[in-house]
């Protein structure tokens, strides 16, 4: 079959990251090769099919293999045999490739095209009844799509795929050509080279794959999205290793609670009553532990088995094997679950097939009848679900003509998962209409171009799914985030409806239908021709793709300014290019989705700012870039927002090392920079306060030297713009942020993630344009108080997922900024860039870069204060913590559950004013990023005694 190109070896282009922290013994083997394998060369094997110790010279599973070495064999496997195809899928960032590799019978190659599009018509336009479903299925082989090493240190699924395509590869016994005839297996087995090669957790960016499902923010992220669009399966295998949860832990379903109601039944009846069973006898076969429920849950749509059974109707299927494990040992668990895996699809494909196919009619009808489905718990340990609302909802609208490059985005993240997405032909009325963020339904007029997206269709849950505001968890555990409503995130004008659309697809009386398939993002707007006789153009200035347009634009030479007050019939926000510039216009804003209208005349001087392309220093901490093993890096998202979403001139700069030379003021034409970005990180936080933290690096944070070069940068007329702890906290000390204050409640304020409401004030160029009510990203942010207030939480902080003792965000800074000297400063209580969900926040960056320095007459900064760093360390101490809440009567039965558990030392367990009472322990993930393993074993003894908690957070 097709072989790949030589591209496994990295360009020489690519770069090479600073080494990831590795724990000791991680990756050291044996020469013992774990239990299972048939040897090379004996009965039932094509011998020219080459072994993995005759391409690489090792024996397969003794050790890691690089990235290099799998693209290696997998090329040599494909040469070899007719039963392999592969090819180049995607690439890293670092430029190295992304593979899929489909492993079936000839007989299946010759006919999967045939195959491939009878599936995608059974979940794209299911028949009318579950019996036609379930007929169309008859004689076709079941697709398996199994995914691995999404995490870059967590190695061992790559190296067990490996295994298995040699298996199939190379088998002539009965039991092998019996799999290749009944399932076509599609491995991509390194989903994140670049974290494979630096033995780090995130992407080369700083991203966390394993959250960027639904974003789609990072190049790995989006082939893996098209391949499960391609490949329709009914098993979706997301394989992983756990840290921390002992050295002979193996999970794998049933996930532990919370589930969200629109997870897929057939999914979950596929991986819990046909897949576990299997891989549990074989690990009891092998005298193997392993888990089921636990802290791996099913809730949110940003992992590799919640996404492929919400958005594709598969049995997602995580694997998590112990990451302490010799790798001899956890390479032959993978391959054994893998291999019992399959063996268990191959045994029920005519009924996972039937079921599969049958569960799009049933979403179709749900979807008409505007029906969610209902709330379910699984842990048998667990209560019955908390109640939800039971509204109708029949789909939502979008106005097309506000934020239209944020809808244009919305558009093109919902095609890539196969939603159908139509527009109004003309305007209608609706007489129930709920907007984004409210709560009660009303009346609205729709004008034609608006955006119609129904649940009547087979993607009705992931429709739910990305723009319902709040997912209403059956139980309060998170293993993650809360909320994600994009709607919000990306602060649209639309809402959910509460009556049927069916009418406006309808032609009645000659009357064509109110709507038309939208099949392309690019079909939203269209560059107006060209008109000599005015005097420029205009484009809303109001969301992250048209700046990106204007930074773009001013890359190019092109004179943008932007209108501070309403004038010649334009708004305040509105950008302005002369009409000399409209072929670059037109090059910018067509890609972009970007509509923009001819303006009989330009705005004076008086009434715009002229706009700048800044050059930017981001600066990181060695900490953040040590934990990489184990975290996502907050430097990384500020980085691709900079340079990916608004295409800026990016250098970078360790906190410790800032100072005259490596920190100055862009002159003009000459070197330096105009803006310095500080994230959020730990270049605030001594080694003391963080005692888990404490990597031997007691001067990766900032230096007084630092602190004074950033005093100067910014009265001098350059921007300063922080976010998070560390951004406020570099602030303060740094004499730039006057008299705001920052705190971090330890107890009272349990925010997992969510989306918050927040109000954009006037007055100051970072919030032109934006101003009203908006959204941001609440992951367990600081409180502020004081300062210059741009973006605060209103009165009645609203939360839309869970959030516990919100009361205190009432009032508080959510963003602040001064004039200081010749130039500005900007902190912000949030990350605006994290994971990149919430574009709304992200133009508040957008309009703070944009904006050129005010000039003389802002107030003195204050003294830099490099003593503040202890107390303000102090203060920001307040990482992930463990919470575990219960009802007053059983306060007694949690503390005898906490002396029977290893809980660490520095635990307290209260009895709140409610009379409930609760266990908190500080900084739990530590080195680990996953919960800790007394937090499992403190559940089943609370179990046990018959507690069911209130609250986890782990």
């Amino acid at each position: 079959m097709t072989a790949p190109p030589p591209q496994a070896t990295v360009p020489a282009t690519a770069t090479t990251r600073r080494g990831a922290l590795v724990l000791g013994g991680a990756v050291v083997g044996t020469t013992t090769v774990g239990a299972g394998f048939a040897p090379a060369g004996a009965a039932g094997r094509d011998t020219s099919v080459p072994t993995w110790e005759s391409v690489n010279g090792f024996r397969l599973g003794s050790r890691q293999a690089t990235t290099a070495e799998i693209g290696a064999y997998v090329a040599a496997v494909t040469r070899a045999s007719d039963r392999v195809m592969t090819r180049r899928i995607g690439t890293s960032i670092e430029g190295r490739p992304i593979l899929s590799v489909v492993v079936t019978s000839p007989r299946n190659h010759r006919r999967l095209p045939t195959v491939l599009k009878r599936l995608r018509r059974l979940r794209d336009a299911p028949p009318d009844t579950k019996l036609a479903a379930h007929r169309r299925t008859e004689g076709l082989p079941a697709v398996v799509v199994a995914l691995a090493n999404t995490h870059g240190n967590e190695p061992s699924g790559a190296d067990a795929l490996m295994q298995v395509l040699y298996d199939l590869a190379s088998g002539t016994d009965a039991r092998t050509r019996e799999r290749l005839d009944a399932v076509v297996l599609v491995i991509s087995p390194t989903q994140n080279p670049d974290g494979r090669e630096a033995f780090a957790r995130p992407n080369a960016m700083g991203f966390d794959l394993n959250r960027d499902w639904f974003a789609m923010t990072q190049p790995e992220s989006v082939p893996r999205v098209a391949l499960y669009r391609q490949y329709p399966c009914v098993v979706g295998l997301d394989l992983h290793e756990q840290y921390g949860q002992g050295p002979d832990a193996y999970f794998f379903p049933p996930n532990a609670d919370p589930l969200h109601r629109e997870v897929s039944r057939e999914g979950l009846r596929a991986a819990n009553d046909v897949l576990s069973p299997a891989i549990a006898r074989r690990f009891d076969q092998r005298g193997w532990t392993y888990s089921h429920y636990g802290i791996y849950d099913l809730f949110a749509p940003i992992y590799g088995d919640s996404v492929p059974n919400m958005a594709f109707g598969a049995a997602g299927f995580l694997m998590e094997a112990a990451f302490e494990q010799l790798y001899p040992d956890k390479f032959a668990r993978v391959y054994a679950a893998t291999d019992a895996a399959l063996g268990a699809v191959v045994r029920h494909r005519p009924r996972l097939l039937s079921r599969w196919a049958r569960q799009w009619v049933t979403a179709v009808a749900e979807g008409e009848q505007g029906r969610f489905r209902d709330s379910l718990t699984q842990d048998p340990a667990n209560p019955d679900p908390l109640p939800v609302p039971r509204t109708r909802v029949y789909g939502y609208v979008v106005r097309a003509d506000r934020r239209p490059g944020e809808v244009a985005h919305l558009v093109r993240r919902l095609l890539a998962y196969g939603v159908q997405v139509h527009r109004l032909t003309r305007g209608v009325r609706t007489d129930r209409l709920r907007p984004f963020g409210a709560s009660a339904f009303r009346s609205a007029f729709l004008p034609a171009g608006t955006l119609v997206v129904t649940v009547a269709q087979p993607m009705k849950s992931w429709v739910h799914l990305m723009l319902e505001d709040d997912p209403h968890a059956p139980l309060h555990y998170y293993y993650d985030v809360s909320g994600w409503g994009n709607g919000l995130l990306m602060r649209l004008d639309g809402g959910a409806l509460g009556d049927s659309p069916a009418g406006w697809f309808e032609s009645r009386g000659g009357r064509a239908s109110a709507v038309e398939r939208v099949r392309s993002a690019r079909a939203l707007t269209s560059t107006p021709s060209r008109r000599r006789d005015r005097a420029g153009y205009a484009f809303a200035l109001d969301s992250v793709h048209a700046q990106r347009a204007a930074f773009l634009l001013l890359a190019r030479g092109v004179d943008v300014r932007r209108l501070h007050t309403r004038a010649r019939g334009l708004d305040a926000g509105t950008a302005v290019v002369e009409e000399s510039a409209y072929a670059r216009l037109a090059a910018v804003a067509g890609p972009l989705s970007l509509p923009v209208r001819p303006v009989s005349g330009l705005p004076g001087d008086g009434a715009v700012d002229v706009l700048r392309r800044p050059r930017v220093a981001v600066v990181r901490d060695l900490v953040s870039d040590a934990l990489e093993f184990v975290f996502a890096r907050s430097s990384g998202y500020a980085e691709w927002l900079l340079r990916r979403r608004f295409g800026l001139d990016v250098t970078t700069v360790y906190a410790n090392e800032i100072d005259a030379a490596t920190l100055t003021l862009a002159a003009a034409g000459g070197r330096g920079d105009d803006a310095v970005v500080v994230p959020d990180g730990f270049a605030t936080v001594l080694p003391a306060d963080y005692p888990n933290l404490n990597l031997g690096l007691p001067g990766a944070g900032m230096t007084p030297l630092g602190l004074a070069q950033l005093n100067a940068f910014v009265t001098g007329g350059g921007l300063y713009v922080g976010w998070g702890q560390q951004g406020v906290t570099t602030a303060q000390a740094a004499g730039l942020a006057g008299d705001l204050t920052l705190t971090v409640p330890l107890t009272g304020l349990e925010v997992p993630g969510a989306p918050f409401r927040v109000r954009v004030r006037g007055g100051d160029p970072a919030t032109t344009g934006l101003t009203g009510a908006s959204t941001v990203f609440n992951f367990r942010d600081p409180v502020l108080g004081g300062g210059r207030p741009l973006v605060v939480y209103p009165q009645q902080p609203r939360s839309f997922g869970y959030a516990d003792g919100i009361d205190v965000l009432a009032g508080t800074v959510a963003a602040s900024g001064l004039h200081l000297g010749e130039g500005r400063a900007y902190v912000t209580a949030f990350d605006p860039a994290f994971r990149g969900y919430s574009e709304a926040a992200m133009a508040l960056v957008g309009n703070m870069l944009l904006t050129p320095p005010p000039g003389p007459g802002g107030s003195s900064a204050l003294p830099v204060d490099p003593d503040l760093l202890p107390t303000l360390s102090a203060a920001s101490r307040g990482g992930r913590a463990v919470v575990v809440r219960v009802a007053a009567g059983d306060g007694r039965d949690l503390r005898a559950a906490v002396a029977a558990t290893d809980v660490p030392a520095d635990h307290a367990v209260r009895t709140r004013d409610d009379g409930t009472h609760e266990l908190r322990v500080p900084d739990t993930r530590a080195l680990s990023g996953h919960p800790p393993t007394w937090l499992r074993d403190l559940l089943a003894r609370l179990s046990s005694a018959g507690v069911v908690p209130l609250l986890v957070l782990g």
